[in-house]
């Protein structure tokens, strides 16, 4: 993908992480970010993505939180 305009969704994966995910931006490049705001306990987890309803298949990154 190069060009923006696609739904992206970020949610969380496997794992007991808490937390928010913010709106998704869209940086008309392909790229697309948004802000995650931690919970307030430790956990480790995935963060898994889909593109236009489509989840993506890399591997999902690991977070790691530490209070």
């Amino acid at each position: 993908m190069t060009s923006g305009g696609a739904t992206v969704v970020f949610t969380f994966g496997a794992g007991n992480l808490t937390g928010t995910f913010g709106n998704v931006t869209d940086n008309h490049d392909g790229t697309y970010s948004a802000t995650f705001t931690a919970g307030t306990t430790a956990g480790n987890g995935l963060v898994a993505a889909a593109i236009n309803g489509q989840a993506i298949t890399s591997p999902e990154p690991t977070l790691t939180l530490t209070p």
